[in-house]
Protein backbone atom coordinates (compact mmCIF):
# COMPACT_ATOMS: atom_id res chain seq x y z
CA UNK A 1 0.00 0.00 0.00
CA UNK A 2 3.10 2.14 0.76
CA UNK A 3 4.29 2.13 -2.60
CA UNK A 4 0.79 2.97 -4.61
CA UNK A 5 -1.10 5.07 -1.70
CA UNK A 6 1.80 6.83 0.12
CA UNK A 7 3.62 7.76 -2.50
CA UNK A 8 3.19 10.38 -6.15
CA UNK A 9 1.83 7.83 -8.48
CA UNK A 10 1.68 8.36 -12.43
CA UNK A 11 -2.12 7.41 -12.12
CA UNK A 12 -3.31 9.41 -8.79
CA UNK A 13 -0.41 12.67 -9.67
CA UNK A 14 0.02 13.74 -6.21
CA UNK A 15 -0.02 10.92 -3.43
CA UNK A 16 -3.72 10.72 -1.66
CA UNK A 17 -2.63 9.09 1.48
CA UNK A 18 0.29 9.45 4.26
CA UNK A 19 1.36 6.59 5.91
CA UNK A 20 0.93 6.45 9.52
CA UNK A 21 1.92 2.80 10.45
CA UNK A 22 3.15 -0.37 8.88
CA UNK A 23 3.89 -3.57 10.23
CA UNK A 24 4.06 -7.67 9.57
CA UNK A 25 2.56 -9.92 11.87
CA UNK A 26 2.70 -13.41 12.32
CA UNK A 27 -0.69 -14.44 13.24
CA UNK A 28 -3.70 -12.24 13.15
CA UNK A 29 -4.53 -9.23 15.98
CA UNK A 30 -7.09 -11.13 17.48
CA UNK A 31 -5.77 -14.15 18.01
CA UNK A 32 -8.62 -16.54 18.40
CA UNK A 33 -11.35 -15.16 16.71
CA UNK A 34 -13.63 -17.53 15.49
CA UNK A 35 -12.97 -19.74 18.64
CA UNK A 36 -11.41 -22.55 17.21
CA UNK A 37 -8.28 -22.93 18.80
CA UNK A 38 -7.61 -25.31 21.16
CA UNK A 39 -7.28 -24.18 24.87
CA UNK A 40 -3.38 -23.42 25.33
CA UNK A 41 -2.57 -22.51 22.04
CA UNK A 42 -3.53 -18.87 22.18
CA UNK A 43 -0.72 -18.46 25.27
CA UNK A 44 1.86 -20.11 22.45
CA UNK A 45 0.82 -18.10 19.44
CA UNK A 46 1.15 -15.14 21.59
CA UNK A 47 4.41 -15.42 22.72
CA UNK A 48 5.64 -17.00 19.09
CA UNK A 49 4.26 -13.98 17.34
CA UNK A 50 6.09 -11.43 20.13
CA UNK A 51 9.36 -12.91 18.95
CA UNK A 52 8.92 -13.54 15.24
CA UNK A 53 7.14 -10.42 14.33
CA UNK A 54 9.40 -7.61 15.26
CA UNK A 55 12.13 -9.33 13.69
CA UNK A 56 10.27 -9.30 10.40
CA UNK A 57 9.35 -5.44 11.22
CA UNK A 58 13.18 -4.70 11.41
CA UNK A 59 14.03 -5.18 7.69
CA UNK A 60 10.49 -6.65 5.90
CA UNK A 61 12.12 -6.63 2.59
CA UNK A 62 14.89 -8.89 4.10
CA UNK A 63 11.87 -11.09 5.34
CA UNK A 64 10.24 -11.08 2.31
CA UNK A 65 12.54 -12.22 0.09
CA UNK A 66 14.56 -14.75 1.69
CA UNK A 67 12.94 -16.02 5.14
CA UNK A 68 9.08 -15.86 3.61
CA UNK A 69 9.17 -18.68 2.30
CA UNK A 70 9.86 -20.59 5.28
CA UNK A 71 8.17 -18.40 7.92
CA UNK A 72 5.21 -16.49 6.34
CA UNK A 73 3.49 -13.69 7.50
CA UNK A 74 -0.22 -13.85 8.09
CA UNK A 75 -1.01 -10.11 8.87
CA UNK A 76 0.27 -7.35 6.95
CA UNK A 77 -1.01 -3.98 8.97
CA UNK A 78 -0.91 -0.51 6.79
CA UNK A 79 -2.90 2.75 8.34
CA UNK A 80 -2.66 6.17 6.36
CA UNK A 81 -4.44 9.16 6.57
CA UNK A 82 -6.04 10.66 3.40
CA UNK A 83 -4.31 14.20 2.39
Amino acid sequence: MDGYLARDFYVFGKAPFKTVERRLSWWFEHVDGAGELPKGCETTIKIVNAIISPIANICPRLWENIICPTIQMREVIWKGIKL
